[in-house]
């Protein structure tokens, strides 16, 4: 049994939720399942990518965990249907309806935050600190 701490699980499962998302509205690609191990893979490739994105936020705490809330999201979406979606109006609209669809399920919300927790880090006060300091 994998520990619910643990964040690969927790971002495949996100993965999962969000793709299950994506079909129901019709907009999945229809490919063929990936073995679990390529899907492990790719959710760690996703996460080392993630976490750099996010090194690279500023501002206080609040936004940035809704800015990593909405890039998580964005990633998952723009992994299964193509990044040349990512300047696509009617994308954008898509990933803000998936993210309100996720947090209005008090579980995956808790997964979603511990997710966003794990990337942000336990240093997040001193990443805004740094942030405006260079201003």
């Amino acid at each position: 049994m994998v520990s619910p701490l643990d964040g690969t699980a927790s971002l495949a499962r996100i993965a999962l939720l969000v793709q299950k998302a994506v079909q129901r509205r019709g907009q999945a690609r229809s490919e063929a399942a990936t073995p679990a191990s390529a899907g492990a893979a790719s959710a760690e490739r996703l996460g080392a990518t993630l976490k750099r994105r996010v090194r690279e936020l500023q501002g206080t705490p609040a936004e940035r965990r809704r800015l990593v809330s909405r890039l998580l999201v964005e990633s998952l979406l723009l992994e299964g249907l193509g990044h040349a979606l990512i300047n696509d109006v009617e994308f954008q609209n898509l990933v803000d309806d998936v993210l309100d669809a996720l947090r209005s399920v008090p579980q995956v919300a808790a997964d979603l935050e511990r997710v966003v927790g794990q990337l942000i880090g336990p240093d997040d006060t001193q990443s805004s600190v740094r942030g405006q300091d260079s201003r």
